[in-house]
This record gives structure tokens, C-alpha cells and sequence, in this order.
């Protein structure tokens, strides 16, 4: 076999690698699904509003133990693409009856811009895993400005803001309080704080375990 042959393969072998340690174990996997799933029942559809103040944590788990920022990246992106298409499938509507184009087409059709808004939230997971890589797992007390920054971004690159978390009490009174002083964007820090606070007490509680 010729130098240049192994070289080939070697680099063939960096890259499989790369992308195989970029994707979340089957468990991982499965956990940031039910994250996500939890989430679009918090929303009015089904109106299970309690639901938005722990269903980030296991995302949050999966992201704080992610071994690179792109495993965290793509747990996030997975996460932000159930999630944006389980609050957002309506919009198929008017593609089906004013577009005239057949439903087996138009709920396909839907995934592309769903998975552009899905990077918003995958970027957050991405930062939130560099900074644990850098600080700690401490550092997922910032995960509630980072989400609202992104959410924020979200805006400024789309023009929408559709479902960021603090809809989600949309008709609650009570849990809207602190819309007073940042509209949707406070009520969703104040949803992903007590979100990262359950994390943190699951992740702790986890490392201190003599059976860890």
C-alpha cells in the first residue's frame, strides 16, 4: 500500500470518526426527543403549561455531558427540529389549501424552514457545551441568557419570534408576572432558569453519587 493510499485513509477515517462523535447516543438521543416532545405539550394546544418548567432539563443533561460542542450542537438541532414542527405544523395549512399542493408534499415541505429555526437553539446547546468544556458544568447557570439571546437572534434573522418558551403561559396570569419587564423574552428566562436549576441538581446529584 502506497504512502499516499494510507494517507487517504487516514483522513477517511478522521472524517467517519468526526462524524460519528458529532451524533448523540441512541439514549441521548431519546432523551432530547422526550425533551422536545414534553415542551409542544407545555404550549395552548394541549395547554400542559406546567410542562415548559422541566422539559429543557433533560436537553440540558444531554448537552452538559455532549464530549465535543458539535455532539451538543446536534442534540440541540434534533431537539429544535421536533419541537419547532410539533408547535408549527399548522402553518401546512395554508400551503395546502391556498397553494393547492398535496399534504403528502407540504408536510415535507415544512421541515426546511423548521430546520432553519432548529439552529437557533442548536447554537445555544453548541455555546453551552463550550463553556462547560471551559468552566464546568457550573456554567449552565448561563444557559438561561444564552437561550434568550438566541431566541432574540432568532428574531433579528428571522423576524419572528414564534413559540420561544414563555408562550407557553400564555394564558396563565400568574406564571406572565415578569412579562412586565422583558415581555415573552423574561418569562422565558425565568421557564429555562428553573429548567438549568433542575439540570444542575440532577447533574450534582449524579457526581456526588458513590455509584456514579
Amino acid at each position: 500500500m502506497s504512502e499516499r493510499e494510507i494517507t487517504t485513509r487516514l483522513a477517511r477515517s478522521r472524517v467517519l470518526t468526526a462524524i460519528q462523535s458529532s451524533f448523540p447516543t441512541p439514549a441521548e438521543a431519546s432523551l432530547v426527543s422526550g425533551s422536545a416532545l414534553l415542551t409542544v405539550l407545555s404550549f395552548p394546544d394541549f395547554d400542559l403549561w406546567f410542562l415548559a418548567w422541566l422539559s429543557v432539563a433533560p436537553l440540558l443533561i444531554v448537552v452538559a455531558r455532549a464530549l465535543t460542542p458539535r455532539r451538543a450542537l446536534v442534540a440541540g438541532w434534533l431537539w429544535g427540529t421536533i419541537f419547532f414542527y410539533g408547535t408549527c405544523w399548522w402553518l401546512t395549512y395554508p400551503i395546502i389549501h391556498y397553494a393547492h399542493i398535496s399534504a403528502w408534499f407540504a408536510y415535507p415541505l415544512l421541515l426546511l424552514p423548521i430546520l432553519l429555526v432548529a439552529l437557533f437553539p442548536a447554537l445555544c446547546c453548541a455555546s453551552t457545551s463550550h463553556l462547560i468544556a471551559r468552566f464546568g458544568t457550573t456554567a449552565l447557570i448561563l444557559v438561561p441568557f444564552l437561550w434568550i439571546s438566541f431566541d432574540w437572534l432568532r428574531y433579528s434573522v428571522t423576524g419572528q419570534v414564534w413559540n420561544a418558551i414563555g408562550y407557553s403561559q400564555a394564558f396563565h396570569p400568574l406564571m406572565i408576572q415578569s412579562a412586565r419587564w422583558g415581555g415573552v423574552y423574561s418569562v422565558g428566562f425565568v421557564i429555562v432558569l428553573s429548567n438549568t436549576a433542575i439540570a444542575l441538581f440532577l447533574i450534582r446529584r449524579r457526581l456526588l453519587s458513590p455509584y456514579s
